[in-house]
């Protein structure tokens, strides 16, 4: 198992990210909360918290003008019997999101 820490490098942006959030601060938060615990690592890329196991990209996270959402990387190959995973765009093949405009939302799933 590898070590779920981020570099020391991406801990400074990610401490830099979260502290200067203003919009979906506490969605944000939770849903960091939740990846953290869900044994993935945490790193920084594309200017956005992003979670990898072995090596390869599973979720990010963005908080948008209008929501905060947690995006899958393969998303399409997920078990999604309540329908909540969503194409982000009509071209989309692999990823899927989940969006979020309130912090409710999070915390009742």
């Amino acid at each position: 198992m590898t070590d779920r820490k981020p570099l020391p490098a991406d801990s400074v942006r990610l401490d830099a990210f979260f502290s200067h959030l203003t919009d979906w601060r506490a969605e944000l938060l939770a849903l960091r909360a939740i990846l953290q615990d869900s044994g993935l690592t945490e790193t920084f890329k594309w200017s956005s918290p992003v979670y990898t196991a072995h090596g390869g990209n599973v979720a990010i996270i963005w908080g948008f003008k209008d929501r905060a959402a947690i995006g899958f990387f393969k998303g399409v190959l997920m078990a999604d019997p309540e329908g909540v995973l969503e194409a982000p765009g009509d071209n989309s093949r692999s990823s899927r999101v989940i969006n979020f405009t309130d912090l409710d939302q999070i915390t009742a799933a």
